[in-house]
């Protein structure tokens, strides 16, 4: 079946992309060499384990030598390890509840590890992205306004959590350059994101929850996560041309609406306007998807009134309150920023201090977060670091619409994507402190990697001069 939005590409079937990995004729080495002798002794230690666990806990010891296998896998392989760490985002609370709840950092360290094993050997350094230059300054700047005001146990967090992010932002600009093809790193989020979707959605019809929920602890993040996956849902559909991706679109969009998100509502709206006015959705398919929606939505309603009435009534009478609290957390993080002007009141410290700024304006409220990702960052880590924090927003912002003009097709039409995305994590925001979740960092990370893709491309394809 032929599929068609304008302006992100014709038709056709997933055409060939670069080899993935790539050809190490780029100075950098085969990711799935790795030195043998640490194979060797984690190949060991499985065995010695497994031998051992099948004596005392034989259910352990069969999923030894899954998770020994999984382990070598992602230590080869740095695309693999990237995958694993995109496609987690969505489902932070069932990894902490099911698996272990260090489960997602443990992702995260798999990355940085493989990445640094397979970087070990490379003869010519990567090109450096200015977004990267802006991250490292920001995790500096964070790192002194934590050494000025530490908070403890919750700073602490706060800053593992700022440099885990940020430093796997780095990795992921380097890995989508060099050796992950940025199509696969997409369908895994937009994959990742429709199933979290699903499990979001049958929670809430099934009156499991009074929201759209469950994958991640707040429905707000999850439909901040659901919301920045619809455009690049929807390019995947143009790109290969099935009308399952439409699909995944629109379980996608009832997600996101489903958890009764406002912030994510207006994110979509921005998204959605700015995709219509560069040409990317057609007025009829506009109506269409309109028409879709409506009717997905009527089918949910008819299939659980109820829980939708009790969601609906529960969502007005909180709404006027919601809108106080976060007029007063804005006010007290203004002030915040007003007293510490340079280094803040370090990571966490919002939640420490906000009872004191306020007057106890909430004190049912035990750990406040300002619930505006520009003013948290300006109040805890002051205002040189929300300077390089709009810096590296920027960048990706430029970096994108820089690859958009180098590159035509399926790349130039991936840049805007992104740029659509982008716009709508920024609008969001404003409304949510998101800093702490994947989904904006892994944008960012996309927008510089497909800038330095756009610029090694033109640098390959320049002639060189005759002498």
């Amino acid at each position: 079946m032929a599929l068609k939005l304008e302006g992100w590409g014709p038709a056709r079937g997933l055409e060939k992309v670069e080899p993935w990995p790539p050809s190490r004729g780029d100075g950098c080495p085969d990711p799935r060499r790795v030195p043998g002798s640490a194979l060797l002794v984690l190949l060991a230690g499985g065995i010695v384990a497994a031998a051992v666990g099948s004596v005392r806990a034989p259910l352990i010891a069969l999923g030894l030598p899954v998770a020994v296998t999984l382990l070598i896998v992602l230590l080869r392989r740095v695309d693999v390890a990237a995958v694993a760490v995109i496609a987690s985002t969505p489902f932070d609370r069932y990894l902490k509840l099911y698996v272990n709840p260090n489960a997602f950092k443990a992702f995260g360290v798999l990355l940085l590890v493989s990445f640094a094993i397979s970087r070990m050997k490379a003869s010519s350094p990567q090109r450096r992205q200015p977004l990267s230059v802006a991250v490292s300054v920001f995790l500096i700047l964070m790192l002194a306004a934590a050494i000025a005001h530490p908070n403890g146990a919750q700073g602490l967090t706060t800053v593992q959590r700022y440099l885990s992010f940020g430093l796997t932002c780095l990795v992921l600009v380097s890995v989508l350059q060099r050796d992950l093809a940025p199509d696969i790193a997409v369908s895994a989020y937009v994959y990742a994101c429709t199933a979290a979707s699903c499990f979001a959605l049958y929670n809430f019809i099934s009156g499991g929850s009074t929201r759209a929920s469950g994958p991640v602890d707040d429905p707000n993040d999850l439909a901040y996560m659901l919301a920045a996956a619809i455009p690049f849902a929807l390019w995947l559909s143009a790109r290969r041309g099935r009308l399952s991706h439409l699909l995944f679109a629109l379980v996608l969009a009832l997600g996101a609406a489903g958890t009764l998100s406002r912030g994510a509502a207006i994110a979509a709206v921005a998204m959605l306007v700015l995709a219509f006015w560069r040409g990317h959705i057609p007025t009829r398919a506009l109506i269409g998807g309109a028409a879709a929606s409506v009717l997905a939505g009527l089918l949910i309603v008819t299939l659980a009134h109820d829980v939708v009435q009790t969601a609906l009534t529960q969502k007005a009478y909180i709404a006027a309150y919601n809108v106080d609290t976060r007029a007063l957390r804005w006010h007290g993080a203004i002030l915040m920023t007003e007293k510490h002007p340079i280094l803040g009141v370090g990571p966490s410290g919002f939640r420490q201090n906000y009872l004191s700024v306020s007057d106890h304006a909430e004190p049912a409220e035990p750990t406040p977060v300002s619930h505006d990702m520009y003013l948290e960052v300006s109040s805890e880590l002051g205002l040189p670091a929300l300077a390089a924090f709009i810096a590296i927003l920027g960048l990706a912002w430029a970096g994108a619409g820089r690859a958009r003009q180098l590159t035509s097709g399926k790349d130039s039409s991936l840049a805007s994507t992104a740029q659509i995305a982008l716009l709508g994590v920024l609008t969001a925001s404003i409304f949510l402190t998101e800093q702490y979740y994947l989904t904006l960092w892994f944008v960012l990370g996309l927008s510089a990697a497909l800038l330095g893709r756009a610029q090694d491309r033109d640098r390959d394809e320049r002639p060189v001069p005759v002498p």
